[in-house]
């Protein structure tokens, strides 16, 4: 990663908030929530021009939410997400929709606010399955899974699940390096799916 931000540094500065947003979301994956934290208020996407600041500006905030969850503070994570969604349904911006529903799913479900999240959770898989969103779309049907055992509908979690277990197989049969592939299969979230 600090290849890559040199990189950035010296041949295009202006990418320099994307790559800060991939190292965040790294730290992220990794638990490293004050990493996560620092690289986040070190992202200067107000330095960019537009419609790249918009981009950069609702993945970092995202990524906030995310730090939120993490961190445990789901109501915040709540506003976060419900704040994106605001601002992208107002600009008609699609592709951050499911991400961000997904976010404000996962912490209304940590809430047990279950009718909530489960209508937030099935309104991101539709947005991401239009938009063909796969990475984002096995984490919501993952989430939406633990959401449907929770309100008692066992059936349908085991679809879901089974399902979400077919798309990281789909999407880890497209990962060519071998290293990377072994890595994403090994992640525990990834394993919750596809353990038999």
């Amino acid at each position: 990663m600090e290849i890559a931000l040199r990189v950035v540094n010296e041949l295009q500065p202006i990418s320099r908030p994307w790559v800060m947003g991939t190292k965040a979301e790294l730290h992220l994956l990794a638990g490293e929530l004050e990493p996560a934290r620092s690289t986040i208020e070190q992202t200067q996407v107000d330095l960019l021009p537009e419609p790249l600041r918009s981009g950069a500006a609702i993945r970092i905030e995202i990524l906030r939410g995310r730090i939120a969850a993490a961190e445990g503070d789901l109501d915040g994570a709540v506003e976060i997400s419900t704040g994106i969604l605001e601002r992208l349904r107002r600009l008609g911006i699609r592709p951050f929709v499911p991400a961000a529903l997904l976010l404000q799913g996962t912490s209304l479900a940590a809430l047990g606010r279950w009718p909530e999240a489960e209508r937030a959770l099935r309104e991101a898989r539709s947005e991401a399955e239009d938009l063909g969103h796969r990475r984002v779309l096995w984490e919501i049907v993952r989430e939406l899974s633990r959401v449907c055992a929770a309100i008692s509908n066992e059936e349908e979690a085991v679809g879901l699940r089974d399902e979400a277990g077919r798309i990281v197989l789909e999407i880890a049969a497209t990962i060519e390096d071998e290293r990377l592939r072994t890595t994403f299969l090994a992640r525990p979230e990834v394993q919750a799916v596809t353990a038999a």
